[in-house]
């Protein structure tokens, strides 16, 4: 009864337009929840890790719960991989299923951003200015330019394999692959 007083009251929802024909309630884009559920998807992620972490710091735990090499089967550890692997589950699959993939796939460096900031809070770990810092600011910069610049709508797109070889082919393409194995080449050099 009390529910039905509250739903009573509230304003009669929107009406759908046809500019928003793809939209939650008629009202938020469909491209907007799945962002949200991806960025919440990284931060469960995050924490699920953080959890886990703290479990294999606990010295308490070391010597209580049997262990897999390095992993300590904890409760808390499996609360971890729960809230790290299982809890985000859902909402990555929601964000695919309402926004395109080029839309999405690149907000995997809000995780970054996320583990950027938890980090140091709740692990006490210490950034390294010189490539956290820099590392981090470029991958930030490349998620806000796709996010802002990338297909909102999903069209359908049948591509086959000779489109597919010809798109892969592509000298530019080529070029940026190039560019990026030589930067991975030379991070694993200097890392050495």
């Amino acid at each position: 009864q009390a529910l039905n007083d509250i739903f009573a009251r509230m304003p009669p929802p929107l009406e759908v337009s046809e500019a928003c024909t793809r939209c939650l309630w008629g009202v938020v884009p469909y491209w907007v929840v799945a962002m949200t559920a991806s960025c919440f998807s990284s931060l469960l992620t995050v924490g699920g890790f953080i959890i886990q972490k703290k479990a294999v710091q606990s010295m308490s735990a070391k010597l209580r719960w049997p262990r897999i090499g390095d992993i300590i089967l904890s409760p808390q550890w499996i609360l971890g991989f729960l809230v790290a692997i299982l809890l985000p589950f859902p909402c990555t699959m929601a964000a695919y299923a309402l926004a395109p993939m080029s839309l999405i796939s690149p907000l995997i460096g809000f995780t970054i951003l996320v583990n950027y900031v938890m980090a140091p809070r709740f692990l006490g770990e210490r950034l390294q200015p010189i490539p956290d810092t820099i590392a981090g600011s470029f991958i930030i910069a490349g998620t806000v330019l796709t996010t802002a610049f990338g297909e909102r709508d999903e069209g359908e797109v049948d591509i086959d394999l000779e489109q597919m070889t010809e798109r892969l082919t592509n000298r530019v393409f080529v070029i940026a692959l190039g560019c990026l194995f030589s930067g991975m080449l030379l991070s694993f050099l200097y890392m050495r």
